[in-house]
């Protein structure tokens, strides 16, 4: 009987002989069997974990709650993503989603199941197999999944379950190159209100953003901040609206990354302010007139996302900056109003996953 190994302080268990893999799916068909026959076949425990499409944890927060080292999960019909967890801390040590080719007769859960066995033997969560591929060869034919096979067909299949640990830094090489090409990017869109000190009453707003995530911890962003509704200031002889639009970028510090539902990070960053005023003549002595103001901002933002499904979150960001120069509103040579020291930008918006769906459009690199 193989004794269960509890690691001191870890929110992670693991079994001493063998590893625990969820094999998550929303519907138990041919895919989900054909994992856990391969993972059985490399000598890891498969763990049948049913959840739903619409089920908003994340693939890490199930298999924190199973309390298991890896996860293998059906995300589509053509789709399977690889997760690897360390023991010692229970954040991701490995994440990676194998994608079908479109070839009728690929071996997909065979794909996943050596990316992912390559990462545990790398991560010293399983040992290196020694002269596992000449059994192998001795063994003549084999029976999988049911099905007999040739003695050259049980060869090639037990060397591909068991690779020798030449095969095993084979593997691991293909899926560092994936993960490295991998496009971790998110867009955007969310509505808000903004408001200045300087007269001027608060706005509508809303704002379009395109987020790359290049690790764990930090991102970068680009976005446009669009005018909803004017914002203007009256007088008995005058009148004018003033409309910001804000062209910028901010990088990201995340501070609690790899959570399974939410999210909280910083940015800082800068922006071209374009502030469109229109001016009105409430008397015919005065002549109003319309002027585009330009000036910078240095900005500054804090937000939380709230993650949906695997590729949906929703997430809420304050945004707040200085402007300089900063744009005024003058009636008859005097300023009756300005914008921008400082300013404040509350939003709340949707996001989504757009690398995934890049990715797999993108040709591969392997030869």
């Amino acid at each position: 009987m193989a004794l269960a190994l509890v690691l001191a302080g870890s929110p992670i268990a693991r079994a001493a002989d063998r590893v625990r893999v969820l094999v998550i799916y929303a519907a138990d068909g041919e895919a989900s069997r054909r994992l856990r026959a391969e993972l059985g076949a490399a000598g890891l425990e498969a763990i049948s974990t049913p959840a739903r499409r619409e089920d908003p944890r994340s693939t890490l927060a199930i298999a924190r709650a199973a309390r298991a080292v890896a996860a293998l999960r059906l995300v589509s019909d053509d789709d399977v993503e690889v997760l690897v967890i360390d023991p010692e801390t229970g954040v991701p040590a490995y994440s990676d989603v194998v994608r079908s080719t479109g070839r009728a007769s690929e071996p997909r859960a065979l794909r996943a199941v050596e990316q992912l066995r390559a990462r545990l033997v790398k991560l010293q969560l399983l040992p290196e197999p020694a002269g596992k591929g000449e059994e192998a060869s001795r063994a003549g034919s084999s029976t999988v999944e049911g099905k007999r096979v040739s003695s050259d067909a049980g060869k090639r299949r037990r060397s591909d379950i068991a690779p020798s640990a030449e095969a095993d830094r084979a593997a691991l090489g293909r899926a560092d190159r994936r993960a490295a090409s991998a496009v971790d990017l998110w867009l955007s869109g969310s509505l808000g209100a903004t408001a200045a000190i300087g007269g001027l009453p608060p706005g509508l707003v809303a704002r379009a953003l395109l987020r790359l995530e290049v690790t764990p911890r930090w991102a970068g962003s680009v976005f446009g901040l669009l005018p909803l509704t004017s914002q203007s200031v009256h007088e008995q002889r005058a009148s004018a609206d003033v409309d910001v639009y804000l062209a910028g970028g901010l990088a990201h510090y995340s501070l609690i990354a790899n959570e399974e539902l939410w999210e909280a990070d910083l940015g800082l960053g800068g922006a071209l302010v374009v502030a469109a005023m229109r001016g009105r003549a409430e008397t015919p002595a005065l002549l109003g007139r319309a002027e585009t103001v330009f000036a910078g901002a240095l900005l500054g933002e804090a937000s939380t996302s709230l993650r949906l499904a695997t590729s949906l979150r929703l997430r809420a960001a304050l945004l707040a900056g200085l402007v300089t120069p900063r744009p005024a509103v003058q009636f008859e040579g005097r300023d009756v109003g300005y914008w921008g020291r400082p300013f404040g930008t509350l939003l709340l918006g949707a996001e989504i996953d757009i690398g995934h769906a890049l990715g797999s459009r993108m040709p591969s690199r392997e030869k």
